[in-house]
């Protein structure tokens, strides 16, 4: 049986033109995918594709009106669904004071979800801020500001220090007794005053020692006498000193 076998050279001169045929069309394939591709993702870009038609605002507020909230966050919103812009809605949210924080979702296939974590302030601080449980100042409208908070006053920049010192006082002092304000001076002196109840004055040394002295006492001296109470001077090595309100005498037991 015969055979002819071509030369490897004279192989490849033959199949070259189907070879470049068919990287042609293969090329011709890229070009058309690619072109394709290009064409739908201008396409999802194009604000006109699936638009946003809905945008909630959910949370719990106080302060905050759902309503403005609601046409604030709208009045952002641009663009469909792929390329609505949500730093730029959150953002314009959070130059109100008032929101602590904010978290915006999409959902498919037309709408947005805006989550608004409101301020909750725990006390003021010197005439127009407030602070909040975390110790973190904000400082809205003031006609905004709610009443009956607790009065702080200080320096500038010392609001971290008396919002800790805030805390420890609270978890010291006896159940229904409340602080109304606390005063750090410039020359970082201590001064707090009770709820219905008199000034303690705690000087700027061993504060946290002399408020826990003060309520050492307090359940088994003074509490029946805190509201007749001018003022308790707490500067004192082993006890203190009390200023009494005019015209009120001190209800003390026999032998206290």
């Amino acid at each position: 049986m015969n055979s002819r076998v071509l030369p490897t050279g004279l192989e490849a001169r033959d199949r070259g033109p189907e070879a470049a045929e068919r990287r042609s069309s293969g090329l011709i394939l890229v070009v058309l995918l690619l072109l394709l591709s290009g064409f739908g993702a201008a396409r999802l870009m194009d604000p006109q594709t699936l638009p946003i038609r809905h945008v909630q605002v959910q949370g719990e507020f106080r302060h905050l009106s759902l309503s403005a909230l609601q046409a604030r966050a709208a009045k952002v919103v641009s663009g469909g669904f792929f390329n609505v812009n949500v730093r730029t809605i959150q953002q314009v949210l959070l130059e109100d004071p008032w929101i602590k924080a904010v978290t915006v979702k999409r959902v498919w296939p037309d709408r947005i979800n805006v989550l608004i974590q409101e301020q909750r302030p725990v006390a003021r601080w010197n005439e127009t801020g407030l602070l909040n449980a975390g110790g973190d100042l904000f400082t809205p409208d003031p006609a905004t500001i709610p009443d009956g908070l607790p009065r702080f006053r200080g320096p500038a920049g010392t609001y971290p220090k008396v919002m800790t010192f805030y805390d420890r006082v609270r978890a010291l002092l006896p159940p229904g007794l409340k602080v109304a304000g606390i005063t750090l001076s410039k020359r970082r002196a201590w001064r707090l005053r009770l709820a219905g109840g008199p000034l303690i004055r705690l000087g700027r040394m061993d504060i946290v020692q002399r408020m826990q002295r003060f309520a050492r006492h307090v359940p088994t001296q003074l509490q029946a006498s805190l509201d007749r109470m001018q003022s308790v001077d707490m500067r004192y090595t082993n006890g203190f000193a009390v200023q009494w309100k005019p015209d009120h005498k001190p209800d003390l037991q026999p032998g206290q």
